[in-house]
Order: C-alpha cells, then sequence, then structure tokens
C-alpha cells in the first residue's frame, strides 16, 4: 500500500513539473516579434490563420441558419476583419518596451512598456493612454498564447490569440 502511495506521488509530482514547465513563462520567453497563428473568440468562432479556416460555435451556426447566412457569405464578409488579424503583432523589447500593433493606424501609436509576473504567469502592458492591460500568458513550445479577458464596455468577449515568432 505504502509502495502504490509512493509510486501515486511520484506520477502526480512529475504531471505538476510537466503541467508547470508549459504554463510558467519568463521575460526570455517572449522577447522579439510576435504574430497571431491562432485567435479565438470564445463562444462566437475561432479563425487560423495559418490555415485560413474559420470553426464557429454552435451558437454562431444556429444564429447563421436563422438569419439564412451561408458560411462562404460570411467569410466573405469578414475577409476585412481576418486581414487587420494578418496584420497585428506583438513586439516585446528586452528593455521592457514594446509595441502592440492592433492592425490599424501607425504602428508608433502602439508603443508599450511591459512586465512580467512569471508566478501568475501573466504580461501586464501599459499603453500611452497609461491603461494597464494584465494578460494570462502561457508558453506553448514554440508559440505562445495570450487570453484576453474583456471587460463588459469593452465588448465582454474572451479571445485566446496563439502567436508565434515573426521574422
Amino acid at each position: 500500500m505504502k509502495k502504490n502511495l509512493l509510486i501515486l506521488a511520484s506520477v502526480l509530482f512529475c504531471f505538476n513539473v510537466i503541467v508547470n514547465a508549459q504554463t510558467n513563462i519568463k521575460k526570455d520567453d517572449i522577447i522579439g516579434r510576435w504574430i497571431i497563428s491562432v485567435a479565438e473568440y470564445k463562444d462566437f468562432f475561432t479563425f487560423d490563420l495559418e490555415k485560413e479556416s474559420l470553426i464557429l460555435s454552435d451558437s454562431s451556426k444556429a444564429n447563421l441558419a436563422k438569419a439564412h447566412v451561408s458560411i462562404d457569405s460570411l467569410m466573405s464578409g469578414m475577409k476585412p476583419t481576418f486581414e487587420i488579424l494578418r496584420k497585428m503583432f506583438f513586439k516585446f523589447n528586452v528593455d521592457g518596451t514594446g509595441e502592440i500593433y492592433w492592425g490599424q493606424g501607425p504602428a508608433s501609436d502602439y508603443r508599450i512598456t511591459y512586465t512580467i509576473d512569471e508566478e501568475k504567469s501573466t504580461i501586464t502592458t501599459t499603453d500611452r493612454h497609461r491603461k494597464n492591460e494584465p494578460w494570462k500568458i502561457f508558453k506553448l513550445q514554440e508559440k505562445i498564447l495570450l487570453e484576453i479577458n474583456q471587460a463588459p464596455q469593452d465588448g465582454g468577449m474572451d479571445i485566446w490569440m496563439t502567436l508565434k515568432k515573426s521574422n
């Protein structure tokens, strides 16, 4: 019995180490320029920019069916939005400065400073308006995942962006 408990404890410890290794992020992990590879708008749609595919949630599919709108017409109507997503980038410099370009306007308008809380796996960016934006951030091998929780006044939608390094 003790042997089984010891084995179980060892397995749980190893699992915890593996999970933490995948989610904890250090400042060195994010240095560079990042572009979106997948943008998931919770309970609405997921767009894979690399595959150029759109996956709709069940409620979005139902709303399209009620409105008699085809997925093809939705895709052509959303092309401008997807072009904006393709232009977006996140740049993090070693000195704690960077840019978050939202795909419109001059990139110089999007200068930020940032801090990393390695223990909580969060990155907090401060823009030119001194608005602090804390986001959860996770390491996914060569990619990173940002969890953006918008307040109701900002649209109230949770967004998960998988970013990959750009040259």
